[in-house]
């Protein structure tokens, strides 16, 4: 399969134009501490959130990952839609493949 590639208007950087948006829980740490997205981005959760996101598996784990610049510590948060769960995180590795 081959992939096609467009310039955006506003940088010289190559995305994809079907670019591959986390939508799913690929893993979680059995302490908590850890979520992995089905596009390898790994998140480290907030101590006092971790028996929310210890409670997560992939099998429910449908989310939605917002960033809040204002924000320096755990500035992520991910919604898992199943449960209506939330926890706060940060980036250990973040693929940010969307197109603005």
């Amino acid at each position: 399969m081959a992939l096609a590639f467009l310039v955006t208007p506003i940088a010289d950087d190559l995305l994809p134009v079907y670019p591959f948006v986390p939508r799913a829980i690929s893993m979680v740490s059995l302490d908590g501490k850890t979520v992995l997205t089905n596009d390898g981005s790994n998140y480290k959760v907030h101590p006092s959130d971790r028996k929310i996101s210890q409670g997560w598996t992939k099998y429910n784990g449908d989310v939605i990952i917002k960033f809040d610049k204002k924000i320096d510590e755990y500035p992520f948060t991910i919604t898992n839609k199943i449960t209506g769960e939330t926890v706060r995180a940060e980036a250990l590795i973040y693929y940010d493949k969307t197109i603005p």
